[in-house]
């Protein structure tokens, strides 16, 4: 016997009432993003002057593409240089700007992305004279371990100053004139015998 069964439905009287809830809007809040305005950097002519500084003891001569010649007397010596020549310079990685023989003194150029590279090595790199007087101050015990780890600029002013000081009388350490010697190769100790 087969059990069947059967449907069950409400009757169509029947109506679920519907109830009309009034909710708070809520507003989503709006992101706004600020975009800080893009810094403006200054543009260059070709044929402005930036003022350069030699960090080359001795005289220093650099030939441009305009055609000019600038000369630097000697170690601190300014000079003013066509933005266009410096340019020339740094896009072939010219010892001039990397090793540095001269730096570049303008604040606006070197803020200027296009010349980061710049800004870096001179914060990483570069030396005045207060560095090579550091060194020369350094005790004896620390000395020639100083000396190997000298950037190649850096080790020429001081080889510089040296002669400079020994002339003038004011250098006379003999054991760290022979370390000098010995980690560059000079023979300063020849100067003193004179």
């Amino acid at each position: 016997m087969a059990t069947t069964r059967k449907k069950t439905t409400k009757p169509a009287t029947e109506k679920v009432a519907e109830v009309a809830v009034e909710t708070p809007a809520v507003e989503a809040p709006v992101k706004t993003t600020k975009t800080a305005p893009k810094k403006e950097y200054r543009q260059f002519n070709q044929t402005d002057l930036i003022l350069c500084r030699s960090v080359t003891a001795g005289w220093l001569g650099v030939s441009g593409k305009s055609g000019q010649y600038y000369v630097f007397e000697n170690f601190g010596d300014e000079c003013e240089i066509e933005y266009q020549d410096l340019f020339a310079l740094k896009s072939r990685h010219s010892n001039y700007i990397y090793a540095p023989h001269f730096v570049i003194e303008d604040d606006e150029l070197l803020e200027n992305p296009r010349w980061a590279d710049v800004a870096k090595f001179y914060d990483e790199e570069v030396y005045t004279l207060e560095d090579v007087d550091a060194v020369l101050n350094l005790p004896t015990s620390n000395f020639k371990s100083a000396l190997q780890k000298l950037p190649r600029g850096l080790a020429k002013s001081l080889q510089v100053k040296v002669a400079e000081k020994i002339e003038d009388g004011t250098f006379d350490s003999l054991q760290k004139i022979k370390m000098i010697d010995e980690v560059f190769g000079t023979d300063f100790r020849s100067i003193l015998a004179e």
